[in-house]
C-alpha cells in the first residue's frame, strides 16, 4: 500500500500496476481543461501540462528552464511571492489572481489554486498550481468599472464641454484604451478635435500634436458620422495609417502611437450627429471585440444624454434669465404710469366740488382700490424677479415687532371689515426688539393677514405675538377653508396655489415671497392646517442676529 500527502491530508491507495498509474496520471494531467504546473520550492518549473503551455505561450522545454517568478507580471510579484514563500515553509493552500507575461509581451490574467505537496514526514517538497484563464472576465470587469467611473465623471459634468471630454479620455486610457480621442461636429459641419489622451505620460507631447488632426472626410472613421454605426478594426496595418494620415507629420504621430486595434462610436442625439469617440490599443495580444464596442456605445449613449441634459439646462437657465429680465423691466415700466395715475386721481379728488366729490366718491374709491391691487401685484412680480436673481437686499435696523404688528392690523381694518372677519390681537405690552428689515417684515405681515382675510372670509382671525429667550413668534390663525396635507409645502412655491384661481384671487406669490424674506432674516415659516377648520401660519424670527 502506498501513501502520499497533499495539502496536509494523507491519502492511501491499494497497490496497482505502475504502468497503469502512470498512464492514468498522464491522461488526466494532459487532458485537463485547466493549466497545471508543478514547481520546486525555489519556484522552478518541474512539470507542466500542455494547457498551461498554451496559456502562457511557451513550450514545455522553455518553461522547465524558467521559474514562476520569470513569467509573473512584475507588478504582481509583491503579492504573489510572500504567499509562495509561506507555502514553501509548510503553509496551507491558497488562491490568487495574477498576471503572466507571454513572450510576445501580451498579458494573461489567471486564477491560481495552489496546493503544497509534502513527503511522508510532512515536509513540503513541491507546489502545484491549477491555472484558469480569467482574462476575459478581467476585461469585462474593467469595462464595467470604466462605465461606472465614467458615469461619475458625467454626473459632475463641468460647464466646459472640452474639459468634460478630456476627463472622459483620460479615464479611458487608464483602463480600456491606450489612446482615446474625441471629435465634435461644429456648427459649420466640420469636425474639431476637443480631447486626446494617452496612457503613458511620456507620450503627452505626441498627444498634444495629435489635437490638430481631426478625422478627415476620406477616412473610414469619418463614415461613422455618415452611417451612425460603430466601426471596429482588429488589425490596423501600416497601409491603413497611411490612408488615415493628413500629412507626413500626422503619419509620424500614428506610427509613434502604434495602435493595432481600434474602435469608433458615434455621438448622436435624436438622429443628429454630434461627434465621434475613438479608442485604440497597442497592448500586445489585445484586440477589441464586440463586447468592447458595446461598452463604447453605452459610454457614447450616456455622454450624449449628459450633453443633452446640459444643453437643456442651459436653455432653461437662459429662458429663466430672460423671463426674470422681462419681469424686472415690465414691473419698473408699469410702476411709473401707476404712480402717475394715482397722483392724478388724488389731484382730481382735490379739484372736485363738494357736490361732485359726493357723487364720485364711490367710483374713485373703487378705482383707487384697483390701483392699489395692481401696484401690489407689480411689486410682487418685481420681488420674485429680485429673489430669483439672488438680489434680495435687507436694510437691517432695530425694529419693534409689537408696533409693526399693531400698525399692520390697523391698516388691514377695511379689508377684514369687507371680508366680514373680526380680528383679535394678543401681543406683549413691552416692545419686542430685533434687528430686522422693517419694510420687508411689513410685507410678510400684509401677506399673512391678507391670506387670512381671503381664505377665512366670514370667520374670526386671531393674531398672536410672543417670545422665548431667543426668538419672536408671530401666529396668524383663521377659521376658513384650510389646506389639504399634500398642499401644505407646495403653497410656498412660486405661483403655487391650493385653491381654484376662479374662486379666489391672487397670483400665488405671497407665501413664496414671505418664506424667502423670513429665511433671509434667519427665521422660518410653517403652517398647520385642517381642511374645513382653518390654517395657522407661524413665523419664527431670531431676536438677535449675531
Amino acid at each position: 500500500m502506498s501513501m502520499f500527502k497533499v495539502g496536509g491530508a494523507h491519502v492511501e491507495e491499494e497497490p496497482r500496476d505502475r504502468s497503469f498509474e502512470e498512464q492514468r496520471f498522464e491522461a488526466i494531467f494532459n487532458q485537463a481543461l485547466v493549466g497545471i504546473a508543478q514547481v520546486d520550492l525555489t519556484g522552478r518549473f518541474t512539470l507542466v501540462n500542455q494547457q498551461f503551455c498554451e496559456l502562457v505561450g511557451r513550450s514545455r522545454e522553455e518553461l522547465l528552464r524558467l521559474r514562476m517568478q520569470d513569467i509573473t507580471h512584475p507588478e504582481d510579484l509583491g503579492g504573489n511571492l510572500p504567499l509562495f514563500e509561506r507555502a514553501a515553509k509548510g503553509g496551507t493552500a491558497f488562491t490568487i489572481e495574477k498576471r503572466y507575461l507571454r513572450p510576445d509581451g501580451s498579458v494573461i490574467w489567471v486564477n491560481n489554486a495552489v496546493s503544497v505537496l509534502t513527503d511522508a514526514q510532512g515536509e513540503p517538497h513541491h507546489i502545484v498550481a491549477m491555472t484558469q484563464d480569467i482574462t476575459e472576465r478581467k476585461h469585462t470587469e474593467a469595462r464595467l468599472r470604466f462605465l461606472s467611473d465614467a458615469s461619475r465623471v458625467l454626473s459632475e459634468w463641468p460647464e466646459e464641454v472640452e474639459q468634460a471630454f478630456q476627463a472622459i479620455a483620460r479615464l479611458a486610457v487608464s483602463s480600456v484604451a491606450t489612446t482615446c480621442v474625441a471629435d465634435l461636429v461644429q456648427p459649420e459641419g466640420e469636425l474639431r478635435r476637443v480631447a486626446a489622451a494617452h496612457r503613458e505620460p511620456s507620450m503627452e507631447p505626441i498627444v498634444r500634436r495629435l489635437m490638430k488632426y481631426p478625422f478627415a472626410t476620406t477616412t473610414p472613421i469619418y463614415e461613422v458620422l455618415q452611417t451612425g454605426e460603430p466601426l471596429l478594426r482588429t488589425d490596423i496595418t501600416p497601409e491603413m495609417n497611411q490612408r488615415i494620415a493628413h500629412d507626413a507629420e500626422h503619419l509620424e504621430i500614428l506610427r509613434a502611437l502604434g495602435a493595432h486595434s481600434a474602435m469608433a462610436v458615434p455621438l448622436k442625439a435624436r438622429g443628429r450627429m454630434l461627434g465621434i469617440l475613438l479608442f485604440s490599443t497597442n497592448e500586445p495580444g489585445r484586440r477589441y471585440a464586440r463586447d468592447d464596442v458595446a461598452m463604447a456605445e453605452e459610454l457614447a449613449h450616456r455622454t450624449v444624454a449628459t450633453l443633452e441634459n446640459a444643453r437643456l439646462f442651459r436653455e432653461s437657465q437662459d429662458a429663466v434669465r430672460l423671463r426674470e429680465e422681462f419681469l424686472t423691466v415690465a414691473s419698473h415700466e408699469l410702476r411709473t404710469p401707476l404712480m402717475s395715475l394715482n397722483l392724478q386721481i388724488q389731484s382730481l379728488q382735490r379739484g372736485l366740488s363738494e357736490q361732485s366729490r359726493q357723487a364720485t366718491t364711490r367710483t374713485l374709491s373703487a378705482v383707487r382700490r384697483q390701483l392699489t391691487r395692481l401696484s401690489s401685484l407689480v411689486d410682487s412680480l418685481l420681488d420674485v424677479s429680485t429673489i430669483t436673481a439672488g438680489r434680495l437686499e435687507l436694510e437691517l435696523s432695530e425694529v419693534d415687532l409689537v408696533q409693526l404688528v399693531r400698525e399692520a392690523v390697523d391698516r388691514m381694518h377695511d379689508v377684514f371689515a369687507q371680508a366680514g372677519s373680526a380680528v383679535t390681537l394678543h401681543a406683549p405690552s413691552a416692545p419686542v426688539l430685533g434687528r430686522w428689515d422693517a419694510a420687508r417684515l411689513e410685507q410678510v405681515l400684509m401677506n399673512l393677514l391678507g391670506n387670512a382675510a381671503r381664505y377665512g372670509r366670514g370667520h374670526p382671525v386671531h393674531v398672536e405675538l410672543y417670545t422665548d429667550n431667543a426668538h419672536a413668534f408671530l401666529r396668524v390663525r383663521d377659521e376658513g377653508i384650510g389646506i389639504a396635507p399634500e398642499d401644505r409645502e407646495r403653497i410656498f412655491g412660486r405661483f403655487e396655489r391650493a385653491v381654484s384661481r376662479r374662486n379666489y384671487g391672487g397670483m400665488g406669490l405671497g407665501l413664496y415671497i414671505t418664506r424667502q424674506i423670513v429665511e433671509a432674516l434667519g427665521g422660518e415659516v410653517r403652517v398647520e392646517s385642517e381642511v374645513g377648520r382653518g390654517s395657522t401660519f407661524e413665523v419664527r424670527l431670531p431676536l438677535s442676529r449675531g
